[in-house]
């Protein structure tokens, strides 16, 4: 064949193969942002100094591109909601493993020290007179209406609230609790709740109407105080005994109250820093707790702990947005198996015993260290949580020897270890325990949600316990130390704790040895406290991941310890979205 010929050959074999071809595909524009933050000083290595980085998040509210200053202009339109941060600090949005967000009374139903202010009262007969005035108030309005042939009025509860500093006058009184409220208000529902939400007072009213009488037997995950006769002295301790008051008031609350209520709370918490906070709700039952959730503005910042009072209730449970339905129970607090101030191992202990038991007996608060659930309610909820690792979590409110300890007996005998459970079940607060426990919830890779806003009630422990006690009554750095993994929760009602004044607390802890810094704490607050909630695409800044951050008004890794908590969002954006700001950057929110 000639050379012509092969080369005519050869263009006939290209030709074909070049028109068989698939043509170029035209690359597809990126995807457009709904918005970005632009010139933020972010540290994705919470250990290392922070760079200037740009972010854009979409309609979904994912983070769809991040990268240095520039490299998400092509994701910017005329549409894009822009916020320059003008280099100063952006950090990952705070997750709240523990709040208590719903509305617990009306304001017209409150008896407060302070009129007008949600205070709690510390001396008892200051409250009955209080208590004596506001039933003559409503008596009068009644019969005004009779006299006027108008409708009477529903009759309302009436609430407040008190501090632990109120128990030593009752105590030194004598006085039953239960019989000199009913004095005050006969026929009148009295109920009164400890601003830390670990016990309450009574009148028998309130009790008969819950379904209690003066002989009524302890409810399941509670105990009542007891008078030398044996009678309900008008104290209500933890879940089971004061559950029933709770629901019984919140009947009074019309829905759009609860919802805007808590609103309100979401609304403050994004202005403190967090983008997801868990509502441990034991004022109303399962199932209107979670139609309340969903009728709020943000429901995806609220993930709901489920707190059933009986095992029907377990039933109305919901799973988050993430599948994982999250079960909460009260492990300390009360008489059940145990004694109180029990050891770790179910004995009682003299060395654990009150120091001042005629000031601040056994039946006021903190009783941390009583059992609250028997072994076998706890063997239930263990059995309950193994049966499906993937989509169950169990939550233990458990402060004090005797009660981890119990929770950690009963793990050994129902998962054959600890580390059984080490997924899928976490502890809440933990103050008091042993550092013999600390090893061994660490080496079995445990984790415990701590609440520093609980370091308040240090001067209680101080008063209660024998200094060997107190040396390691509130663990932090310790419990790094062994290997437990941390997250933190506010622990607080109607509006939460900002995060960085949390962070204060912890990097600031009156023991030098147990002080963190800010780098761990918050790598804590944000991923960990995520994982042990198990919310997924939450708790780090990365393309994929729902777009949560802060951008703040300084930054809390260059500050000393002591400035942290003056650390606050000028913007906050959850899913994408700009929940709240402070008109800095943008537009103020709300």
């Amino acid at each position: 064949m000639s050379f012509l010929s092969r080369l005519s050959t050869l263009a006939l074999v290209c030709l074909a193969a070049c028109s068989s071809a698939e043509p170029t595909p035209t690359p597809a524009p990126p995807e457009p942002a709904t918005g970005a933050v632009l010139n933020a000083l972010y540290r994705e290595n919470k250990a290392a100094p922070g760079v200037l980085t740009d972010v854009a998040f979409g309609a979904s509210g994912e983070v769809i591109a991040m990268g240095p200053p520039g490299s998400v202009a092509d994701r910017i339109n005329r549409d894009t909601t822009v916020i320059d941060a003008q280099g100063r600090p952006a950090e990952d949005c705070a997750v709240s493993g523990h709040e208590h967000e719903d509305l617990p009374f009306l304001p017209q139903m409150l008896v407060s020290p302070v009129p007008g202010q949600v205070a709690p009262w510390q001396d008892f007969d200051e409250l009955l007179v209080a208590v004596r005035a506001r039933a003559a108030e409503v008596l009068a309005a009644e019969k005004a209406a009779q006299d006027s042939g108008q409708p009477v009025p529903a009759r309302l509860p009436i609430v407040g609230l008190t501090l632990f500093t109120i128990h030593p006058g009752i105590n030194a009184s004598g006085v039953n609790v239960a019989d000199a409220l009913e004095a005050a208000a006969p026929g009148f529902f009295v109920y009164l709740f400890d601003v830390d939400g670990h016990g309450s007072l009574f009148n028998w009213t309130a009790a008969t109407l819950v379904g209690f009488n003066p002989n009524s037997p302890d409810p399941e995950g509670g105990r009542f105080g007891r008078d030398a006769a044996g009678r309900l002295d008008g104290h209500a301790h933890e879940q089971g005994a004061q559950v029933p008051f709770f629901r019984f008031v919140a009947a009074f609350i019309p829905f759009e109250v609860k919802v805007a209520q808590l609103n309100a709370f979401t609304a403050a918490a994004f202005a403190s820093g967090y983008c997801r906070t868990v509502d441990i709700n034991f004022v109303d039952p399962v199932r209107v707790a979670e139609q309340v959730r969903r009728a709020t503005a943000e429901p995806q910042a609220i993930v709901s702990a489920c707190l059933p009072t009986d095992p029907g209730e377990l039933a109305d449970c919901q799973p988050n947005a993430d599948g994982v339905t999250l079960l909460k129970r009260f492990v300390d607090g009360a008489f059940a198996d145990g004694f109180a101030n029990t050891d770790e191992d179910g004995d009682r202990d003299p060395a654990l015993a009150y120091l001042n038991p005629e000031t601040l007996p056994v039946h006021t608060f903190p009783w941390w260290g009583n059992y609250n659930l028997t072994d076998a309610q706890l063997d239930r909820d263990l059995a309950w949580v193994l049966a499906d690792k993937q989509h169950r979590r169990l939550v233990l409110h458990a402060a004090g020897r005797g009660a981890v300890g119990q929770v950690m007996r009963r793990m050994v005998a129902v998962g054959g270890s600890l580390e059984a459970f080490a997924a899928v079940v976490t502890f809440e607060h933990v103050d008091l325990i042993s550092p013999e426990q600390v090893a061994a919830l660490g080496a079995a890779g445990m984790a415990v949600v701590l609440n520093t806003p609980h370091f308040e009630l240090y001067p209680v422990i101080q008063l209660r316990y024998p200094a060997t006690i107190v040396e390691h009554a509130q663990p932090v750095a310790s419990l790094y130390r062994a290997g437990v993994r941390v997250g933190y929760g506010g622990d607080r009602f109607l509006a939460p704790t900002s995060a960085f004044v949390q962070a204060g607390l912890a990097t600031t802890h009156r023991t030098p040895s147990e002080r963190i810094d800010f780098a761990t704490y918050w790598r804590s607050q944000t991923q960990t406290t995520a994982e042990l909630r198990a919310m997924k695409g939450v708790g780090a800044l990365k393309v994929g991941a729902r777009a949560n951050l802060l951008i703040l008004n300084q930054d809390p890794y260059a500050v000393a310890p002591e400035q942290i908590a003056t650390t606050r969002p000028l913007v906050t954006v959850s899913d994408g979205t700009v929940v709240y700001s402070d008109g800095t950057l943008a537009p103020a929110v709300p």
